[in-house]
């Protein structure tokens, strides 16, 4: 093998590993972005379906004023997350 045919085998080597390492890096970008959708569904499912039950359908005396002990700042979370 001359020169010219390893500096040619090397540069096809490089470019099937930057090739690889891009392909790991979308995978692993794109499995965040999907998890961070389904974190987000799973959100709405407590803003938009839960808390809105909740509120429309009144809770216990007793419990009154506790959800923001469990709930917290979940609607700005929310908020912050679908953005």
């Amino acid at each position: 093998m001359d020169d010219t045919s390893s500096q040619s085998s090397a540069t096809i080597d490089s470019e099937e590993e930057r090739r690889s390492a891009l392909e790991k890096s979308m995978y692993v970008l794109n499995e965040l972005i999907e998890t961070e959708k389904l974190y987000v569904d799973d959100l709405a499912l407590i803003v938009e379906g839960y808390l809105a039950t909740m509120n429309a359908k009144g809770v216990p005396e007793d419990m009154k004023g506790k959800d923001k002990i469990v709930f917290g700042n979940i609607h700005q979370i929310y908020d912050w997350h679908k953005e």
